[in-house]
């Protein structure tokens, strides 16, 4: 079996599905961390720096997977990066719902997070 999910060299249509779910949701996770840095821009660097960079970590993160997923997303890389996505994705989440902040932008990425799991995990 190839990377692909199919038979080494055939380009199943199944592995590129697969490559390009996984971008998608790595695409998807990246936009949801940048445009949360981008509309607190102005405070978040100053006020909460250990808050940006946490999400400059996720941001990179999320970015990683959507490259690692495009090239290939059953190696080890990818694997590891979905899973990282996903559990970490799925920490915030809970540890917002804990303090209750839980909204639905936080969900939204404990969303993309389970599916980097399963789709890429």
């Amino acid at each position: 079996m190839g990377d692909d999910g199919g038979e080494r060299g055939s380009g199943s249509g199944r592995g590129r599905g697969r490559r390009l779910t996984i971008s998608a949701i790595g695409g998807l996770g990246a936009i949801d961390v940048a445009s949360f840095l981008w509309s607190r821009r102005g405070t978040i660097f100053r006020e909460a720096p250990g808050r940006a960079r946490g999400s400059v970590a996720g941001l990179l993160l999320w970015t990683g997977l959507a490259v690692a997923g495009a090239a290939a997303p059953a190696a080890r890389p990818a694997r590891s990066l979905a899973w990282t996505c996903g559990m970490s994705n799925l920490a915030l989440y809970a540890i917002h719902l804990k303090v209750g902040k839980g909204r639905a932008r936080g969900l939204w990425g404990a969303i993309l997070g389970a599916l980097a799991i399963a789709v890429g995990g």
